[in-house]
Formats: C-alpha cells, sequence, structure tokens
C-alpha cells in the first residue's frame, strides 16, 4: 500500500468526482494485463437505528477514511454476479455500482482495489481468467459512471484464497466475496483524503469473514480472525469501530433487529475477552434493511448474513 500521508483533510466531498486499492505493486500488476430477483438496495443503517459515533479523526500511522468511502466500498464488495457468469450481475448490482460510483466521484484522491474471486467449483472457466474477467467487467462499470479510469484497480484472489472449505452452494457464494481495499491517489497537490491504514482496512477484511451457523453460534473456525482482529485493534488504540450486523429475510421479520443485536453484541464479547475495550466496539443492528440478493436459498443467506466494519476515530 502507498505511504499514508498525515495530513488529513475533512471528510467533505470534493465537487465532481472517490473509493479502495492494495498499493503499487498491485496496480502494476492489475494494470497490466443463480439468478436472483430484484432487491431493493437500503441505504446505510439509518442513524436512529445505532449508537451515535464520533467523527472521523486522525489514527496512528495515518487517519480513518471518512464513512461515506467505507460504505462505497462495501457496496462493491456486495456486488454479485449471476451463477456461471462474467458479465451478468445479480439484480441488485447495477444499484450498489450506482451508488459506490457517487461516493467515489466525490473523492478524487483515492483509488480503488477490486481483489476478485471465483470459486473453482462454479467459475464459468479457470478461476484465475474468470476473476480478472469479472474484476474488468465491474470496473468499466465504473468507468461508464464517471470514475476515473486510472483509479480503479483489478487483482486476483485466487482460488488459495478461499474463505469457505465446503463445496455447497451457500460455500461457493461466500467465496465469490469481493475484497474491496482503498489507497491515496495522486490529484492536484490539495490535503489529500484519510485513507485508512492498510492493517485496519484489513482488521475490517477479518470481521466480514466471520459467518453465523445459528443465532450466536459463529461458523467453522472464527478464532483466527477474531485474533487478528484484536490484535490491530489492540495496536490502533485511538480507532473505535461499529458493527453493522445484517440478517436474512429467512429469519422470521419480528425477530430480525433483535437477531442481528444479539449477534453483534456476542462478537464485541468475544473481542472483548481479547482485550479490546468496550466503549470501542458499537453494535448497529441492521436487521434485513441491506440484502445482498433475493433471500429463499441457503447461497443468499450466505451473503445476507453479514458483518460491515465501520471505523471512526476514538477519542
Amino acid at each position: 500500500m502507498l505511504a499514508t500521508s498525515l495530513s488529513c483533510r475533512s471528510a467533505t466531498p470534493r465537487a465532481g468526482a472517490g473509493s479502495p486499492g492494495f498499493g503499487q505493486a498491485a496496480r502494476d500488476q492489475a494494470n497490466s494485463g443463480s439468478s436472483d430477483d430484484a432487491v431493493a438496495v437500503a441505504e446505510p443503517v439509518p442513524a436512529a437505528a445505532r449508537e451515535p459515533m464520533p467523527a472521523p479523526a486522525p489514527v496512528d500511522g495515518g487517519c480513518v477514511s471518512p464513512v461515506e468511502l467505507q460504505e462505497a466500498a462495501w457496496d462493491l464488495a456486495n456486488v454479485r454476479f449471476r451463477a456461471r457468469s462474467t458479465e451478468q450481475l445479480a439484480a441488485n448490482g447495477e444499484a450498489l455500482l450506482d451508488r459506490a460510483a457517487r461516493a467515489l466521484r466525490g473523492y478524487p484522491d483515492v483509488a480503488v482495489t477490486l481483489r476478485m474471486r471465483c470459486d473453482e467449483r462454479s467459475a464459468p472457466m479457470n478461476p484465475d481468467v474468470c476473476e480478472l474477467k469479472r474484476g474488468h467487467h465491474l470496473r468499466e462499470a465504473l468507468i461508464r459512471r464517471a470514475v476515473e479510469p486510472d483509479r480503479v484497480h483489478v487483482l486476483g484472489a485466487g482460488d488459495g484464497r478461499a474463505i469457505a472449505a465446503q463445496g455447497d452452494r451457500a460455500g461457493r457464494a461466500v467465496n465469490e466475496i469481493i475484497e474491496v481495499s482503498l489507497d491515496p491517489h495522486m490529484f492536484d497537490g490539495s490535503p489529500p483524503t484519510c485513507v485508512t491504514p492498510l492493517a485496519l482496512q484489513q482488521l475490517q477484511w477479518q470481521l466480514r469473514l466471520l459467518r453465523f451457523a445459528s443465532d450466536t453460534t459463529l461458523a467453522g473456525h472464527p478464532d483466527g480472525a477474531l485474533d487478528r482482529a484484536a490484535r490491530v485493534l489492540s495496536e490502533h488504540a485511538d480507532v473505535a469501530v461499529e458493527l453493522r450486523v445484517y440478517c436474512d429475510r429467512s429469519t422470521a421479520s419480528s425477530e430480525r433487529v433483535a437477531v442481528t443485536r444479539r449477534r453483534g453484541e456476542h462478537v464485541r464479547e468475544l473481542l472483548v475477552q481479547r482485550g479490546i475495550a468496550a466503549e470501542r466496539i458499537r453494535v448497529a443492528a441492521g436487521g434485513d434493511g441491506k440484502p445482498v440478493v433475493a433471500s429463499g436459498t441457503a447461497e443468499a443467506r450466505a451473503v445476507n448474513e453479514r458483518i460491515e466494519a465501520v471505523l471512526v476515530g476514538f477519542p
């Protein structure tokens, strides 16, 4: 990742143009070279539904990206392709791209890298080729939405970075989640936008890997992701994290907010057990308010039930 500037401008977007990346070497490499029903793409969790968060602030080794950019990164991460396609998006994909591009245009000094994944058991071709084809399709979609070409970079994660080991549809869906990161981008010499240091962006990704097998039981082997997340938080004591927790609409409507709150509080408690102060971890119970794909399948549930971590400065 490029060295993050310690000089941070305000989170007010610049008129006209923004969001995620992995560094100059990654960008050099990138530059070389089942059908879903329509889903309403909800806006981020309203303020009334979550505890107040402090404004973005400088942190050790850099500063935290504006929340708008972090939300754009999650929107891009949630874009889904139809089964065995490298061009057709799930029904809500265009809306997610619209919202992400709108945020990115406001920050012309921030670049975005899309680290793509294709599960080898469902890819329409060699997974490496599939990843790059899908990534370049998204890159072109952002360029059409007036995001500058040199600010959007594509990498393949390779099947060796698989998230879920199981070969069912739910496991394949999880393995195709896009990993998005933000980098500084040369612009006009003005004070740069805050860009979250790479270690903290990886913290967000570790928390995204957590999955629930039941109400508050984490699936698989979550200790590694939790340990890594806690280690990064302990090294950045001036950062707080908001856990935006979502569930699938297969959960009873009367229980969705309560379920997501219990899950968020469970993850908070696991981080507290690892030495993180409870007041640095906020929980926003999103219920089913921001589905990635239409409900009704194990695949949909696997991607709709998730945690999106948003970072802010901690006084």
